[in-house]
This record gives C-alpha cells, structure tokens and sequence, in this order.
C-alpha cells in the first residue's frame, strides 16, 4: 500500500487547486480520492490486467472533460489565469498511467498504441514519435507501427487515425480545431521514407506498406512539382521532357547541371517508377503479404489490383507513368498463363473503362466511361472475351466473375441482355467452364430470364455430373418448373447416386445433404404413398457413404411425421427401434420437435391439428431427451444432449429440472468435460436472467405507461388484469421466485 500512498500523496498539489478554484467541491475530492485509490490498488495486484489500467486512464479523461465544462462555466476562459497545479495536471497524469501500462504489458501492441494514441491526440509530438519507435523495438512486424510513425512525420500535430491505431480502449473526445489530415509537412517526407524502407526491410512482402510507400513517392513528387511551378519566374523553351513542362519554367540552370538533372529526374517520375518497380519485384502473383491475415483473396495479383485502384484515382500527372509500370508487370504475368495470368489480362482488357489522363479538379469515378462510348468499350471487351484463345480454363471463371459483376450494377436492360449472352458463351462445353462458372451464370438466368433457367440447369449439371451444387441447382430447378414427377423423380435419383461419394469437402456435403432433402420432400408431397417413399429414401441414405447423410434425412422424416400431427413420442419409439439412430439425429430433431408448434407446453397435453388431444410437446421433449442420451457415447455428445434440454426447460420457466438434468449429465462425464459442462450451465443461467430482467422492465414500462392514461379504469379492471397477467405467465412467475437460476456448482 506505500506505492498506492506515495501515488496518491502527489495528487495533492492538484487537488487543492481544483478546491481553490471552486471547480469541485470537497465531497467531490474526497469522491475523486477514492476512486483513484480503488483504481491504483488494483494495479499492483498479483495478476494486473491490462484493462485496469484502461478503466483507470478512462476515468482521468472524463474528469478532465468534466474539468473543461466548469472551467468555462466560471467564466475562467474569459479571463483565464496563469498556469497552476491543475492546468495539466490531468492529461499529464493520464499519459502516466498509459506509460505505466506499457511497461507493466511491453508485449501488447493495444496498450503501446493507446499509449501513443492519447499523446498525439493531446498534441504532444515528441512523446508520439518515442511511443512509436520504442512499440517498433518490441514489435518490429507489426505494418501498423511503421504506417503511424510516418503518418506523424508527414502530419506533425495531427491526431492518428482511429482506423489505423484501433484502440477502442479509449473514448478520446475530438480535439478542437484539429482533424486528420489537416497538416502536411514536405520536409517529414525525408524521415517517413525513411520509416518505411526500414518498414520494408523487415516486412519486404507487406501490401500494405509498398502501397504506402508508393503513394508517399507520389505525393511528394507532387507537392515538389506545385512548389517549383509557383515559384516560376519566367517561360524558357527546354529540352524535351516526360512530365509537367510547367513546372521547369523559370527554373532552367537555377540548380546547376547535375541539379537540373535531378529536377527533371524526380518531376518525370523515376523515383515513383522505382518505388513501383521494387514493390511488385518483391510481391509476385499468387504470394500472399505478410500483413494479409487469413484473407485468401489478398495475394499478389490482389496487391497489383490494389494498386491500379489507387493510382487511377491518384491527382498526379504521374498517373499514366506509374500505370504503365503496372501494365507492363501485368503483362508479363499473363504470358505466363495459369488463374494469375488470367487475372492480368482481364486487368489489361478493361484498363479502357477505369484510365483517364489526369485533370485539375477531376471528379472521382469507379468508371469513366458513359453513354455510347461506355457500350461500345463493354461490347469490345465482350468480344475480346468470347474469341479469347489460349486462354486456359481459369480465363472463363475469371472473366465470368467479372461480367457478373458488371450485370449486377447495370442498370440497363438490353446492357444486361448483351452481357448476359456474353457470359452464357463462357459456359459451352468447348471452353471447359468450371462449376463455379456455372452455378453464377444460373444464378443471373433465374433472375433475368426465367424460361431459360430450367434448360440451363440441366445442360450445365451434365458438364459436372459429380459437382454436389450443380447437381442441387439442377433438382431445385426441376421440382420448379417440371411438371411430369417422373422426369423430376429420375432427375434426383440420379443426381443423388452421382454426387454421393467419399471424399467430399464440407460444402460438398452440405450440399448433398441438401439434395437428398429437396428429394425427400418432393416425394412427401407427391408420392402416391409417401411412407413407402420415405422408406426408400431412408434405406439408400443409410447404405450411401456420407455419415452426416442419413441422420439430416431421419430427421427430416421426422419433422414431416410432426406435420401430419402424428405423435412425436410414437415416431420416435418407431425410429429408434428400425434405424438405432445417432446422437446428430436426435439434435436436428430436438430441433423439429420444438419447431413443429407455435408454443411449447410444460406439460399435460396438448391439442393437435386435428383437434384432437395429443401427448404435450413438454412430455414429447422429456421422451426425445431420454432416447438421445442413451444413444450417447462420448462427453461431449451428453454434454450437447444436456445443455440443449436444460436451455428447453429453463425456456419453460423450469430452473429446478434443467439444474437436475445437468447434475445428472456431470456425474456421467469425466472432470474436464464437466467444467466445459459448468461454463456452459453458466452461460445458459446468465441469458435467463438477462431475458427476465427485460421482461420486468417491459412490465414495468407498461404499467407505468398503462396507469397514466387510463385515470378512468378502476381498480376491479386493475386486479383483474393482474389475475389474468399470474394466470398466462405461471411459468414465469415460478422462473422468478424459485431461484433455481442462481444455483452453481
């Protein structure tokens, strides 16, 4: 506790000139006391979280707002006195505490950036520069280090972008009279290039940081090019130059030969040609950047794409430069051939709609292109595109994905029409299409030509017989617009032998689970004698070789039983004593069995659609539950088995059952699983309790609400309603007063 009064005992000089100065009362210091002696105790604690030290710089930021507030309404900024204790005194004890918390926590990158976040924001510029370069030292491979550290040479005083420093862990008001991007220093430039190449060194394949880094290059060869054209004197005729000839004027001879070389060397690019020759030198197709997470798409022809988006929409008479340096990588990259050089030269092929040369004032613009110039380019483009040869089977995935693209945002439909056709030649047979190909060009027919779809289906699902989600578009759409059942019978039969196999990937297999289900249902409804159906369907599914098959198709037979208002309890004894289902079909069917009707209820008996009494679905729930544990054979299955039942019966209002339930599950279980089962327990009692307290603040509002309109109710209605009110929600009054929810292990 010393190191908690030597803390403390410093705040004194501060705290009595707040007094003085009548900005808070001396309930409010002895408030303000405690508080930070409960937050300064908690950080020399044995296990000291990084979020105490948060709390505590939250509650310093406040006070300083709240600070603020009175000090202008005492009139203190009409006339404001000299410094004091208190002047600073807050911002400065906040940065403190972050300071404490990156040592106490040197290998969080949250707290250094927090750390640094606040400094900038309080315009502290050399304590942001220290924070970022010593974050840097203990983690050198973090991008977000190096783009903040030369984001504050570039902008000194500026606040860093919430964006890129990501501490959420403090609110920071907006600083008045500041805003990002507000101030750019020319001479940060030298000492931001400087970042980044080190950036670079160590990180030589961050998209990010290459990205950057070009545009750092291209942003001061304009800021370079706007100051020497305003400081022109006079025009001279010179040699011939590759660049902005207006910004030579009056500058000729002013540097010295070798100088004026460099001007002119640094004005026509060749810096920023560099920057761009090295970045995708040491980012290739198909290599993914250090910084890229687990993006799969963020490889190096995403990188190449990244940037051409960038420079078209770059203000620099340098665009057509450093385009070009691009292309000329693109095109070297689709010689080579395979999806990267298809990629690339789709980039090549579109390059009309998306370049235009660079003018003053020019409006951003994803195409550039309108009218009649934008339909002549898109009907080249899908010329070139239908006559492409040589191209490999990825051309057609890779030019079909962009079409889509481009047929999605049109908003013409004869436009539409043309690139739909041009897509619809991508999936012949001669152009090998690949099945993803397929299922979007089928997607756009459903949509836009609907008396195509049905052909189109069942000509792309015979080019990929086996492909699981060919096969289940080409049923869907036969159960859709085929009217003979046994052409739709045949069509599934056969889709269904075809695509179940070993081997599959998990959305393979959902989509075969899909299938066999879009089967199964057709039949319920159409066959002439829907059990003899079923049977079938559930015999093939057993002997196919997909585990996951037959207990989605059981359980979908299931759920169809609980449509026709059969017994629940019945249904099942029958299916555990013909199939010996597994615990998955007990879960799907736990599911159904609470889908199958409007309300549960805890127990009796309940009416059917026949109107005729039937076994109550609480009953119905209690039978499933006792099969589906039997059928367990490992922790976790009783543990799902048991969670699921007690969430049931805690929807109920029955907190006493579902705490026996898992009691019981805990003493089946070995001592691991029964502490995944007690989080669980927890997790389940916690949302019961949230959702009751929401219901009693619902009440409350509407009693409130309902007592001062109605001042001509009386009080037999009053009563009356609370009768009916204890009557329907008998089961909610026994969750509340019971308090079973509150038992633990």
């Amino acid at each position: 506790m010393e190191k908690v009064q030597f803390q403390l005992e410093a705040t004194l000089p501060e705290l009595k000139d707040l007094h003085d100065k009548g900005l808070f009362s001396k309930h409010e210091i002895d408030q303000i006391t405690k508080r930070r002696t409960a937050f300064e105790t908690s950080l020399i604690r044995l296990k000291t979280r990084k979020d105490d030290f948060f709390k505590y710089a939250e509650y310093e930021i406040n006070l300083e707002r709240l600070r603020k507030v009175r000090w202008r309404k005492c009139g203190y900024h009409v006339n404001p006195p000299g410094p004091s204790a208190s002047t600073y005194s807050l911002p400065r004890r906040t940065l403190y505490i972050l300071k404490r918390a990156t040592a106490k926590f040197p290998g969080d990158l949250a707290v250094w950036l927090a750390y640094a976040e606040y400094a900038a924001h309080q315009g502290m510029t050399k304590v942001v520069a220290k924070a970022l370069n010593a974050a840097l030292q203990h983690h050198p491979l973090s991008p977000t280090l190096y783009l903040l550290l030369a984001h504050h040479h570039l902008h000194p005083g500026d606040t860093l972008p919430r964006a890129a420093s990501s501490s959420a862990a403090l609110d920071l008001p907006r600083r008045e009279g500041s805003g990002e991007g507000t101030s750019f220093s020319l001479e940060g430039t030298g000492p931001a290039r400087t970042t980044f190449l080190l950036g670079l060194r160590v990180l030589p394949k961050s998209h990010t940081l290459w990205r950057e880094y070009a545009k750092l290059e291209l942003g001061w060869v304009e800021g370079l090019r706007r100051r020497w054209r305003v400081l022109g004197l006079s025009e001279s005729e010179g040699a011939p130059f590759d660049g902005d000839a207006a910004a030579l004027v009056g500058g000729d001879g002013a540097f010295g030969p070798e100088g004026e070389d460099a001007r002119r060397a640094i004005l026509s690019g060749q810096l920023v040609v560099h920057a761009l020759e090295s970045a995708l030198a040491k980012v290739p197709p198909g290599d993914g950047g250090l910084d890229t997470g687990a993006d799969p798409a963020a490889d190096g022809m995403a990188f190449r794409e990244g940037m051409l988006d960038m420079l078209r929409a770059y203000p620099s008479p340098l665009r057509a430069t450093a385009l070009a340096v691009v292309y000329a990588d693109l095109e070297r990259v689709a010689a080579k051939g395979g999806r990267d050089g298809a990629r690339a030269r789709l980039a090549l092929l579109t390059r009309p709609l998306y370049d235009r040369a660079y003018e003053v004032g020019e409006e951003a613009r994803d195409i550039v292109l309108d009218g009649v110039e934008l339909v002549d380019a898109l009907g080249a483009i899908g010329k070139a595109v239908r006559n492409a040869k040589n191209a490999g089977p990825e051309w057609g995935d890779v030019a079909g994905a962009w079409l889509a693209e481009r047929i999605a945002d049109a908003d013409n439909a004869d436009l539409q029409r043309y690139l739909l056709t041009t897509l619809g030649a991508l999936t012949k047979p001669a152009h090998a299409p690949p099945p993803s190909l397929l299922l979007r060009h089928l997607g756009l027919v459903r949509t836009l030509d609907p008396s195509s779809y049905l052909p189109s289906a069942r000509s792309h699902a015979a080019q990929h017989p086996a492909d699981a989600e060919l096969a289940l578009a080409h049923v869907r759409a036969e159960i859709d617009g085929e009217d003979d059942e046994d052409t739709v019978r045949r069509a599934c039969t056969a889709a269904a032998q075809a695509t179940t196999h070993t081997g599959l990937d998990t959305r393979a297999q959902t989509a075969v689970v899909a299938l066999w289900n879009e089967w199964a249902s057709f039949e319920d409804a159409n066959a002439p004698d829907p059990a003899r159906a079923w049977k079938t369907i559930l015999a093939a599914s057993l002997r196919a070789p997909l585990p996951a098959l037959h207990p989605a198709i059981l359980a979908a037979y299931y759920a169809a039983e609980l449509a026709r208002a059969s017994d629940p309890s019945a249904t099942l004894d029958t299916i555990v004593r013909g199939y010996h289902p597994t615990p998955p079909f007990f879960a799907r069917a736990f599911e159904s069995l609470l889908d199958a009707g409007a309300h549960l209820v805890p127990g009796g008996r309940a009416q059917g659609a026949n109107g005729k009494q039937r076994r109550g679905k609480g009953d119905a729930a209690a039978h499933l539950y006792g099969a589906w544990r039997s059928a367990c054979r490992a922790d976790p299955e009783r543990i799902e088995a048991a969670l699921r039942y007690a969430e049931h019966l805690l929807a109920l209002g029955r907190g006493r059952d579902a705490h026996v339930v898992v009691e019981t599950a805990r003493r089946e279980v070995d001592d691991s699983a029964a502490l995944e089962l007690e989080e669980g327990w927890t997790r389940l009692v916690d949302a019961a309790e949230r959702g009751v307290s929401e219901d009693e603040e619902m009440e409350q509002d509407g009693s409130g609400s309902e007592s001062g309109s109605g001042s001509g109710s009386g009080s037999g209605s009053g009563s009356e309603g609370s009768d009916d009110e204890g009557s329907d929600d008998e089961g909610s009054g026994e969750l509340e007063g019971s308090g079973d929810l509150e038992m633990t292990f």
